[in-house]
């Protein structure tokens, strides 16, 4: 539009000139004026059907971080130039672009072009990457022809999973074992045989030592035999089954009200997540699947609770194959505000009521909540569970932003607290 006016006003312009003044090289020049914009027209819409043009967009899933390569290939078949074509990436709030979004280039005649564009995974999610629109613009800049009309736009992008990153912790830190055995001081003294285990196989099988059994668990006097550390195969695994709960409540900024009454009116404010409880909500998610590995990978499970659609949900992970589709599951993982949530649903205490009525021999239990908000309604919560015999761990998410930041770790009889700074490495956070 802007062009158009340019080129109006320039007429009027050389035809006032002219009117008033004279001048048979002014008449000249408008006349090569209106004959320049023939000649754009006419040199344009010729290439309409001789450009092609393909998009290499994958389809696939990538990790926090991943970098994911579009290719846009285009064919100039004909003996014109090309004037300027108009190239539109897609743009997403999962990723960053290496370049521009909006690309404008000219092509020769005969020629081919390749533009590469990556795109870097910033939050987890699934989006769409690719090619939104290409366009011919002629010589003036008047008019633009769609190449993509008629064109299928699936094939122009690809969609990309990108999926919580997944960190390796410490299998022997606190939070890794059974809280008895976290509170018990250690005592490197004691062996085997003077435990009392209720669970596993029977006899006096031994097994070598493996990341993650406490250090009291060991047969010494067999080792030093041996020459390598041993305990009795019967204590099990080394970690005990977890219960991991994510808690589904995240506060979320409301945009305020501005302006005069109309641009109110017309502008009602919107709850909008900011950038800092998006990077809250992958580190909630992310810690949770740190910890679920790492019980995967001492040969032991986790029980994963997760809110959705309005109910809650049971996981069961035991193997490494759990642990990517649960990854796959958490990239599209929605948090809710916690008005929008009653207090009786902040974490799944029925249902846990109703595992400890069908369980025999419940002694206690042991639970990690992994949150970002951590208030009244999610203490009155673990409330209840401590009163019912439950040894609750939160793991909660500050929002710092301190790579070289600490966790802080508060004990109490119930349960221990971890504030995890929002930037922090988790793999050196516990």
């Amino acid at each position: 539009m802007r062009n158009f006016i340019v080129y109006i006003s320039m007429g009027v312009f050389l035809y006032l000139y002219s009117y008033f003044l004279g001048g048979d090289n002014t008449m000249l020049m408008l006349y090569m004026l209106i004959f320049a914009l023939f000649i754009s027209v006419i040199l344009t819409i010729p290439l309409k059907g001789r450009i092609t043009f393909s998009i290499d967009a994958p389809t696939v899933e990538v990790e926090k971080d991943g970098v994911v390569k579009v290719n846009f290939h285009i064919h100039n078949k004909s003996i014109l130039p090309v004037p300027f074509i108009d190239v539109s990436f897609i743009k997403s709030e999962n990723f960053t672009i290496s370049s521009p979004s909006d690309i404008r280039f000219s092509l020769g005649s005969k020629v081919k072009k390749t533009i590469s564009i990556e795109y870097c995974a910033k939050t987890r999610g699934v989006s769409r990457i690719g090619v939104e629109s290409v366009f011919i613009k002629d010589y003036l800049g008047f008019f633009r022809i769609r190449l993509t009309k008629g064109i299928d736009l699936s094939t122009m992008c690809g969609e990309i999973t990108v999926i919580p990153r997944l960190y390796s912790i410490n299998l022997n830190s606190k939070i890794m074992q059974n809280t008895a055995l976290a509170l018990m001081p250690e005592d490197t003294n004691l062996t085997t045989s003077s435990m009392i285990f209720t669970s596993g196989e029977p006899g006096y099988e031994f097994r070598e030592y493996a990341a993650g059994d406490p250090l009291h668990k060991i047969h010494w006097k067999l080792s030093a035999k041996k020459d390598v550390l041993m305990v009795r195969k019967d204590e099990g695994r080394g970690i005990p089954k977890k219960c991991l709960i994510v808690d589904p409540c995240l506060v979320k900024s409301v945009e305020g009200e501005k302006g005069n009454f109309i641009t109110r009116f017309f502008n009602r404010p919107k709850s909008e997540k900011n950038e800092d409880a998006i990077y809250i909500e992958e580190k909630i998610l992310e810690a949770m699947l740190a910890v679920a590995n790492g019980t995967v990978s001492t040969n032991s499970e986790s029980d994963i609770w997760l809110y959705e659609e309005g109910q809650w949900k049971i996981y069961s992970v035991n193997e490494k194959k759990n642990i990517g589709e649960l990854q796959n599951r958490l990239a599209a993982y929605y948090f809710i505000d916690k008005n929008d949530l009653t207090g009786e649903f902040r974490l799944p205490i029925e249902s846990l009521m109703a595992q400890k009525k069908n369980s025999r021999n419940f002694s206690g239990g042991e639970i990690i909540v992994f949150t970002g908000l951590v208030d009244e309604s999610l203490m009155e919560a673990v409330g209840q569970l401590n009163f019912n015999k439950y040894y609750v761990n939160l793991v909660s998410v500050i929002n710092m932003d301190n790579q070289a930041g600490r966790v802080k770790v508060d004990q109490t009889d119930q349960g221990t607290i971890y504030e995890v700074p929002m930037g922090m490495d988790l793999s050196e956070a516990f």
